[in-house]
């Protein structure tokens, strides 16, 4: 088993020039996306709306902060096509 790693370019929809790239893992069975605290930018360019209890894979409940309005580019994927 090997891992998905694609590039992802997140911009602020209020302020598109306020964008970060980042590269980041493909989890194909997911339903949500999740950027890690950590990302380089995130505080300058996202605004936090509310936090969430989530619960991971391994059934852990973990707390998260919700944070938008947002759009993302998924390299190789163009607007309003879906994949397949």
């Amino acid at each position: 088993m090997g891992r998905i790693l694609t590039h992802v370019t997140i911009a602020n929809a209020l302020d598109p020039a306020r964008e970060i790239g980042c590269e980041v893992l493909v989890d194909t069975g997911a339903w949500g996306t999740h950027a890690a605290a950590g990302v380089e930018g995130a505080a300058r360019v996202f605004q936090m709306t509310r936090t969430v209890e989530m619960v991971t894979a391994d059934q852990r409940v973990v707390c998260g902060k919700v944070c938008g309005p947002v759009t993302i580019e998924i390299e190789g994927l163009r607007a309003g096509c879906r994949a397949r």
